[in-house]
């Protein structure tokens, strides 16, 4: 952009190839409005008539999600004759798509096609991510079957919403045959297909087979190594289904695995040790603490949890007659805390002692961490175990 205000300082005047090389880069950095402006000059020039100009400004249109900008720019093309091409095209359904106009991204398509413009894989991977998001399975499954007649392939792409759509549809036998059709075609799975696996298997109630399938088949299986991605979907899938205990093991088997740290280890903690709080799971919520603390990996020391979490659980606990595990907490992680914060939570640990009758609230006490990984441990296939 400097560039461009120096080149306009200096009275220089740009060609066709410097336009367009700044249009591109206005669109791409999300400056569509001077982009727009960079067109007129261009429009007033002479030097407009460009599909590749003109499948730029509607690719900026689709971020933006405005299809009837990007159908008026496709109109001005047509009566400019200059030629639509499938990335035209294909930039068009994605704006409608983005702006879950799927009528009209079906109506571009059918106009594609009248046009003697062949579809292409992004095509139909485009529309079939709209109908999936927008629930219409069916019709989703209809494109992919049109897709294979035209001799085109399913890429991971196409496989992973298609898979989203069988999430959104509850339609667990579906998934799994699509996954199976995926295996067969030699597609390979990413972690964002096992991702999307684990949503499937846990909406359907096999939590216990979507653990294992992180756990164990993804790496043993399929060579794919659990993301931190995965793990976190897990273990958000877990407190959905408000499963403590797979929660807790999940996050075991997250440290043995080492595949999250800093940030992203923390905060699924966190995300546990709120789901222990707010199901009385005091014990289980002041274990994951000492863990959080005592199992971070050394480049880890400096990420912690929040002091305002940190405060509840420890207020909770003083609330819930558990003063003396906490306190115990407090001695295992005070090193690694420091003397400043612990002081805090001992302050608050004794105000908030013995502040509620227990019997009132008809407290059980806490749950014990499941640390046997076995019961949950299906022999084989996850999926075939599903199927």
């Amino acid at each position: 952009m400097l560039a461009w205000e120096e080149m306009q300082a200096e009275g220089l005047e740009a060609n066709a190839v410097t336009y367009g090389c700044m249009l591109d880069a206005c669109v791409k950095c999300g400056h569509l409005e001077k982009a727009l402006q960079i067109f007129a000059i261009m429009r007033q020039r002479g030097l407009h008539r460009n599909t590749i100009l003109y499948a730029t400004l509607i690719k900026g249109f689709a971020k933006s999600k405005d299809p009837l900008a990007a159908k008026n720019l496709y109109r001005e093309m047509r009566a400019e004759r200059v030629p639509c091409n499938v990335v035209v095209f294909n930039s068009l359904i994605d704006a409608c798509v983005r702006a879950c106009d799927l009528q009209g991204a079906a109506e571009v398509l059918q106009e594609m096609t009248a046009t003697n413009v062949r579809p292409d894989l992004i095509t139909f991977s485009t529309l079939i991510k709209g109908y999936c998001s927008n629930g219409e399975l069916s019709k989703a499954m209809r494109l992919q079957e049109e897709l294979q007649a035209r001799q085109l392939e399913c890429d991971e792409i196409v496989y992973n919403s298609l898979l989203e759509g069988c999430v959104k549809a509850g339609n667990l036998q579906l998934g799994l045959s699509m996954f199976q059709e995926m295996k067969n075609k030699r597609v390979r799975p990413s972690p964002v297909t096992f991702s999307i696996l684990v949503k499937l298997l846990s909406r359907a109630g096999r939590l216990d087979l979507a653990v294992h399938l992180v756990s164990k088949e993804m790496r043993q299986m399929y060579d794919v190594p659990p993301t931190r991605m995965v793990w976190s979907c897990l273990v958000t899938c877990c407190l959905k289904a408000r499963d403590l205990t797979r929660a807790v093991m999940a996050l075991e088997l997250l440290d043995s695995d080492c595949a999250a740290l800093g940030t992203g280890r923390i905060s699924m903690y966190a995300a546990v040790i709120e789901g222990s709080i707010t199901s009385g799971e005091v014990s289980t919520a002041l274990q994951l603490v000492d863990w959080a603390y005592s199992r971070a990996p050394p480049e880890d020391a400096r990420v912690g949890l929040s002091m305002d979490l940190l405060k509840r659980v420890f207020e909770t606990a003083g609330l819930r007659g558990a003063e003396a595990e906490a306190q115990e907490t407090l001695d295992t992680v005070g090193p690694r805390i420091g003397e400043h914060v612990r002081g805090a939570l001992e302050d608050v640990l004794m105000r908030s002692k013995g502040r509620l009758n227990l019997d009132d609230m008809g407290y059980k006490g806490s749950a014990k961490i499941a640390r046997s990984q076995s019961s949950f441990a299906p022999t084989g296939d996850a999926v075939d175990h599903a199927a």
